[in-house]
């Protein structure tokens, strides 16, 4: 029972980051926005060559916010945390436009 409660509490921690993390890339937060990223995440841009590392993941965020008519919100559809608790893996929900969509490593603030 304490893994499934730790699992749950995991699945909400991560819930809450992706909420924080929507809010910043909502309100253009280029800092806040990057600052959930490993140093070594990588993302994969819609048309755009593999961005690693928190330097090339910025240019693709700014890239994004400079858009015209940009606006971009995300939240998580499904979480599941393995029964090891070492591995996450989420759905997500993107609206917004562009309509591109960033498939990333983040962390928790904890």
């Amino acid at each position: 029972m304490q893994q499934a409660a730790a699992r749950s509490s995991d699945e909400q921690a991560i819930r809450e980051t992706v909420a924080a993390w929507s809010e910043a890339a909502g309100a253009k937060d280029l800092n806040k926005c990057v600052s959930f990223y490993t140093d070594d995440a990588s993302v994969l841009p819609f048309n755009a060559p593999i961005a690693t590392g928190k330097d090339q993941i910025r240019k693709v965020w700014s890239q994004l916010m400079s858009n015209p008519g940009y606006s971009l919100r995300f939240g998580s559809t499904k979480v599941e945390v393995a029964r090891s608790a070492d591995l996450a893996c989420r759905l997500n929900r993107v609206s917004g436009s562009p309509a591109s969509v960033c498939f990333s490593r983040f962390q928790s603030a904890s």
